[in-house]
C-alpha cells in the first residue's frame, strides 16, 4: 500500500472511531433509549407564538 492509501485509510478509521465513541459514550445513561428527536407537535413555540393560531387567524403562514 502506498502512502496516499495509508493516509486515506487512517483518516477513515479516525472518522469511524470518533463517530462510534461519540455514540457509545452515552450507553448506560438515563434516557439513552429515548427518541433523539422531538416530534413536530412538541417543539417549543418561537417567542410564545402558536403556528396553528396564526393559520386560523388568516395571517400568512411562516416558513417555506
Amino acid at each position: 500500500m502506498n502512502r496516499k492509501g495509508a493516509v486515506t485509510l487512517l483518516i477513515l478509521a479516525l472518522v469511524v472511531g470518533v463517530a462510534a465513541w461519540s455514540k457509545l459514550r452515552f450507553v448506560g445513561r438515563d434516557g439513552y433509549q429515548d427518541p433523539q428527536r422531538w416530534r413536530v407537535e412538541e417543539y417549543p413555540d418561537p417567542k410564545g407564538r402558536q403556528g396553528a393560531d396564526k393559520a386560523d387567524s388568516g395571517l400568512p403562514a411562516l416558513g417555506g
